[in-house]
């Protein structure tokens, strides 16, 4: 006896078979839902010639809302019998359908599976995506080199477990025994299941991804045509099949406003670094200073701009979500083992979240040369010494001589978040007492200027909730490197490289001269400032005016 779904198919009334039955007329098959009340109460099955049992509790059966049931389907003209068991074998009889109900599921899905790799040749498509995410899967393909959303294989959550579960498990061989969901895993598709598709081989890598706890998780297969095949459609009938659109961009509400506090001319550094095809860029600065807020702003850009190039990331802990990218979970590995992952995944833009130890900064350095845009993060307090960061993790491996390539690190942005002061509470320097600020940081604002504007912290009021403070600003340094930095910063002092590098008339003002004009014009606390960027004296450094501030 094989068990149906409670979702039931009307037979066709040229379709007799035992059991009580009316006569319809003659229509497509429609589908009838068994009432949720019942579920408890009853299973349905289906056997030989299209016969339908009903196996009721035989407490059950004369139940009003039972035979209520009953009389719909006379009128609907389904044939049926029914069984009255107890409840020991309703039980046995609900496990059977759940397994068989299973199976049909399986194979439905291999067939689904099976489409799609006939689909994906045809068309021509080097590799797919299945993206498992929180409350739907979706399968993206790269077609020439850009990444497409196919709608024909769109999924609810649990449907898209079964549809990696049937390519794993069902189709694919040369792997472990079975899919492991919390774990990375290896497969191949052979020859033998891939009849009538045109392809010899698909290697498959999947594994976990956030949402994690909510079933989150990917599938990338790269595709090996056979040469030679005959298929049996078009390339443009295969890609009208596919159905494909371009990836849905961000939600902008998801991670609040973007690059919040970076003044226009940064924003148009730090997107001047995202649009390059390659190479590394590393955000600097102590825990909290706001580098991975940084970052994120700038994948969200990218995804918004190039929404069909591939964003993979690796993070511990993942700290905002990134619906648009897969987001690897470090789950018990180390940086080093997700990073050679994370390459055979073939991701366009890569972030490693931080480098911590020499193989992983040699790893990341070498991925930024193989055509991909790699973030990562360094702890260092200034953007200039990445470099020497670098080279004590390994004085030989990752010696400046070989890491101060331009066109393999191709910016350094040193991030500070500062208090910003309450414009209602706050109190002019000069109206306070002359130990209100250490005389050192007074001296040395007098030579970047005048201290007339310069504010310190109130006392508090409603506006800040009695904190003197509203908010954090961001304090920043963008480094586009080139061919003339990467030598000095080989060769010279970081305090001549810096000094030579600020004097240029097309680099950013410096971290120093940003803290310092904040500081001058009333909006964040010279304390405050100090405590994140030691204000030292004028050295000929250009300033930033208000309105660079402000704009």
């Amino acid at each position: 006896m094989k068990p149906f779904a409670t979702t039931l198919k009307l037979l066709d009334p040229t379709t007799s078979g035992a059991g009580r039955m009316s006569v319809a007329p003659a229509a497509a098959p429609a589908e009838l839902t068994v009432p949720e009340h019942l579920l408890s109460h009853v299973v349905c099955a289906g056997g030989e010639g299209g016969s339908l049992t009903l196996y009721v509790d035989q407490r059950s059966k004369s139940a009003a809302a039972f035979q209520t049931w009953l009389q719909r389907l006379d009128e609907s003209a389904i044939t049926y019998s029914v069984t009255s068991v107890t409840a020991a074998e309703l039980e046995r009889h609900r496990r059977q359908h759940a397994t068989t109900a299973s199976d049909d599921l399986s194979l439905a899905m291999q067939q689904e599976a099976r489409l799609l790799l006939k689909l994906v040749d045809a068309a021509g498509i080097s590799d797919g995506h299945v993206l498992q995410r929180r409350d739907h899967t979706e399968v993206q393909v790269r077609v020439d080199g850009d990444l497409m959303t196919s709608n024909r294989f769109s999924f609810r959550a649990e449907e898209g477990a079964r549809f990696v579960g049937a390519i794993y498990n069902g189709l694919a061989s040369n792997k472990p025994p079975s899919l492991a969901p919390r774990e990375f895993q290896d497969a191949l598709i052979d020859g033998h299941k891939l009849a009538g598709t045109g392809l010899s081989t698909v290697r498959i890598i999947r594994g976990p991804a956030e949402p994690v706890n909510s079933g989150g998780g990917f599938l990338i297969a790269r595709f090996q045509s056979r040469p030679g095949a005959k298929r049996t459609m078009s390339r443009a009938e295969a890609i009208h099949a596919l159905q494909l659109t371009v990836p849905a961009i961000p939600d902008t509400s998801i991670n609040g406003i973007r690059w919040r506090g970076f003044p226009k001319s940064q924003v148009a550094r730090i997107i001047r670094l995202g649009h390059m095809p390659h190479g590394l860029v590393a955000f600097t600065g102590p825990v909290g200073s706001g580098k991975t807020q940084a970052m994120d702003d700038l994948l969200q850009y990218l995804a918004e701009r190039y929404p069909g190039r591939r964003q993979v990331t690796i993070e511990d802990p993942p700290e905002f979500e990134k619906p648009w990218a897969i987001v690897l979970p470090v789950n018990g590995m180390t940086y080093l083992e997700l990073l050679h992952k994370t390459l055979r995944m073939d991701p366009n833009i890569l972030l490693m979240a931080e480098i911590r130890t020499a193989a992983e900064a040699a790893a990341t350095l070498q991925a930024a040369l193989t055509g991909r845009l790699v973030l990562t993060t360094s702890h260092v307090t200034d953007p200039f010494r990445f470099f020497q960061r670098l080279e004590d993790l390994d004085p030989h491996q990752l010696a400046k001589a070989k890491t101060c390539d331009h066109e393999q690190v191709i910016g350094v942005i040193g991030v500070r978040l500062v208090p910003q002061l309450c414009p209602d509470c706050r109190v002019r320097l000069l109206d306070t007492s002359a130990h209100e600020v250490a005389p050192d940081v007074v001296d040395a604002l007098l030579s970047w200027g005048g201290i007339s504007q310069v504010h310190v912290r109130g006392a508090g009021c409603p506006t800040c909730l009695g904190r003197g403070v509203t908010g954090r600003q961001v304090i920043a340094e963008v480094v586009e490197t080139d061919e003339l930095l990467m030598a000095d910063v080989r060769n010279r002092p970081i305090a001549e490289v810096k000094r030579a590098h600020h004097a240029r008339p097309d680099s950013d003002y410096s971290m120093l001269a940003y803290a310092v004009a904040h500081v001058l014009a009333g909006r964040v606390d010279p304390t405050d400032a100090h405590a994140h960027i030691a204000l030292r004296p004028r050295r000929d450094e250009r300033l930033p005016s208000i309105e660079e501030l402000m704009s």
